[in-house]
């Protein structure tokens, strides 16, 4: 299953997504795709045991093929 993640997306509500689709399918690969730009915390992103795979799935956060992906804690309008 792929979860697709548009910037300006909150990507803690993306992994809150992606729990709710492992609940309903726990024994499903699951692969997040971002797509192009920048995602900008505004909190940090905490993952815990309900966020990985293990011996019956796997789960994987990555950009889209070929499209360049930034993660960013930093707030740039401090500056």
């Amino acid at each position: 299953m792929v979860v697709r993640v548009a910037p300006g997306a909150d990507l803690g509500n993306a992994a809150l997504r992606v729990r709710a689709k492992l609940a309903q399918r726990p024994r499903a690969d699951v692969i997040v795709e971002l797509a192009r730009g920048t995602y900008t915390l505004a909190a940090p992103l905490i993952f815990d045991a309900r966020d990985g795979g293990g011996a019956s799935r796997s789960v994987t956060w990555r950009a889209a093929a070929g499209e360049p992906v930034t993660v960013s804690g930093a707030d740039l309008a401090a500056h």
